[in-house]
C-alpha cells in the first residue's frame, strides 16, 4: 500500500496530509531529498494530535519518501533536550502501535530522525549523547532523504 493511501486510513491524521514538504512550513529547509519526485507528502503531526493529546510530548512530522515513513523531529540539541525527545519518541512509536499500525508497516530502515532546531551543542563525549546513541537518535543538522 502507498504511503498517502495508508494516512488516509488513519482518521487521526488523514486531513492533514499536505503535498510535497509542505507541512514542514521553513523546516523544510532542513531536508534534502536525493530525488523530490519521490516525496509523498508530509504530515504536521504535533498540529494534527495537539486536541486528541494536549499534554502529551508529540512528535513533529512525518514525511514520506518513496512510499517510505520518516519520522521527524525539529528539537534543540543540547543535553538537557535529550530526555524531551526520548519522551518524544517512546510516545511516537506508542501512538504508532495503538493508531496508525499502517505506518509502521512503511518505515524506513532508520525511521526516526532528530534534526538540531539551531547548533548541535551535545558533546559526542557527554552522558546526554551516549543516551541518544542508546535509543538511536542522534541529533543531526540536515535530514538526508535516499
Amino acid at each position: 500500500m502507498s504511503f498517502t493511501d495508508t494516512v488516509q486510513m488513519i482518521p487521526e491524521i488523514s486531513d492533514y496530509l499536505s503535498d510535497g514538504l509542505r507541512a514542514l512550513g521553513n523546516n523544510s529547509r532542513k531536508i534534502n531529498a536525493a530525488d523530490t519526485r519521490l516525496i509523498n507528502g508530509s504530515i504536521d503531526l504535533d498540529t494534527s494530535l495537539r486536541n486528541s493529546y494536549p499534554q502529551a510530548n508529540r512528535w513533529d512530522y512525518i514525511i514520506g519518501y518513496n512510499n517510505k515513513a520518516w519520522f521527524l523531529e525539529i528539537h534543540p540539541a543540547t543535553g538537557k533536550e535529550v530526555g524531551v525527545v526520548l519522551k518524544k519518541l517512546a510516545w511516537l512509536k506508542n501512538w504508532l502501535n495503538m493508531h496508525a499500525g499502517g505506518l509502521n508497516n512503511l518505515k524506513a530502515s532508520e525511521p526516526y530522525h532528530w534534526v538540531a532546531s539551531d547548533k548541535m551543542a551535545i558533546p559526542t563525549t557527554s552522558r546526554h549523547y551516549r543516551l541518544a546513541a542508546t535509543n538511536g537518535i542522534i541529533p543531526k543538522k540536515r535530514l538526508e532523504l535516499r
